[in-house]
């Protein structure tokens, strides 16, 4: 709040409140808990009505969790925020905001929740836990903004473990075309380099799970 504060003091445009990271995953949300609807999708629409009531010249915007117009219409108009981020329903289709405003739909669609964790890869969330879906979640999303990136349509039900591997090479790829070279040298757009599919990860995730078992 005490940032917010100082913030509030700046000349800026917004100031955003969201959160989680790779070790601790807030921004997935907490979709199996028994809680009530603004709470399950507004991850952190508590903590913005707490910093609410500290700025008042900078607009406040929120990103986490939102997917139903009846909680971010609550959101602008009963908490004060002055926009809602979105996320992951855009890695769904790049345009969903238009359909939400136009009236066409009254939900968008989420990755977590439409995309099915497949059976042969149960192996992965009994070794990783809740880790497995989070992991091959965020590559599946990753692979379709490469997609979108690239001008080629978006997958809505992708393979979840092909995606995380195609995810995995594009990486790899393009770190490696950027290693080592300046920012305006020309190479970084063109002669990326050929890799194979990560197979070693697989492996030493199957290794580890195997061992678990045998002890």
């Amino acid at each position: 709040i005490v940032v917010a504060e100082w913030l509030d003091n700046e000349r800026l445009d917004f100031i955003e409140l969201s959160g989680g990271n790779y070790e601790s995953p807030a921004m997935v949300g907490e979709l199996g808990k028994k809680k009530s609807t603004v709470e399950r999708e507004a991850y952190f629409l508590k903590y913005a009505r707490d910093i609410k009531q500290a700025v008042s010249k900078t607009p406040l915007m929120v990103t986490g969790g939102f997917r139903s117009r009846d909680v971010m219409e609550n959101a602008l108009t009963n908490d004060g925020i002055g926009m809602i981020g979105l996320g992951r329903p855009l890695c769904l289709k790049t345009d969903c905001v238009n359909d939400l405003l136009e009236g066409r739909i009254d939900t968008l669609k989420s990755p977590e929740t439409y995309w099915v964790f497949p059976w042969y890869l149960k192996w992965m969330k009994l070794l990783l836990g809740s880790l497995a879906k989070i992991g091959t979640d965020m590559g599946s999303m990753y692979w379709n903004l490469y997609l979108a990136g690239d001008g080629k349509p978006m997958l809505d039900q992708p393979n979840v473990l092909l995606s995380m591997m195609r995810t995995n090479i594009k990486d790899y790829q393009v770190g490696t075309s950027l290693k080592g070279l300046p920012l305006d040298d020309p190479t970084l757009q063109q002669n990326q380099p050929k890799s194979k599919i990560p197979v070693y990860i697989l492996v030493v995730l199957l290794a580890i799970y195997l061992f678990r078992k045998m002890n």
